[in-house]
């Protein structure tokens, strides 16, 4: 919850639960998956330990120690292969996911829940769409000045 305590009081506010769940159900799969591994990664040293990469599936199914999880959770994890050095990079994280994507489910189906019980699935979808939206008029305006000024540059003589 360190992540979400916006004004660093050691305890999460009502501003800062509702920064929360706006910034959390903005986010796209790949977005939900940086988190993740941020929250492991904090110094951003390019890994994360498996030790660490398993309390994660822990907490994200909330299992406490010294239970595990169990059923096809446990038979995709156990499945999984890591490097003999115990890191996992980015890469290998993504790797982990599409391979045994109920790993780490619940990060998801948390989005999903909060979604539905704060305005609604629809609303959210809109406010994506609207943000896409807006991000590919501004790229388009910038590149329309990049061309304006590349096509300046050429038409101004040299000599």
């Amino acid at each position: 919850m360190d992540l979400f305590d916006i004004d660093h009081e050691g305890e999460i506010n009502f501003s800062d639960f509702v920064h929360f769940v706006a910034s959390y159900n903005m986010l796209d799969e790949m977005e939900i998956m940086k988190c993740l591994y941020l929250v492991f990664d904090p110094d951003k040293l390019g890994y994360v330990f498996v030790d660490d990469c398993k309390a994660l599936m822990n907490i994200v199914h909330n299992v406490k120690h010294p239970e595990t999880v169990y059923g096809i959770v446990k038979q995709e994890w156990r499945n999984l292969e890591f490097s003999p050095d115990g890191r996992i990079d980015w890469m290998e994280f993504l790797k982990i996911h599409n391979k045994s994507p109920m790993v780490l489910k619940p990060a998801f189906r948390l989005q999903q829940e909060m979604q539905l019980r704060f305005l609604g699935e629809n609303f959210w979808e809109n406010k994506k769409r609207k943000l896409f939206d807006d991000r590919e008029l501004a790229d388009a305006l910038i590149r329309k000045k990049k061309e304006a000024k590349e096509a300046k540059k050429k038409n101004v003589k040299v000599g």
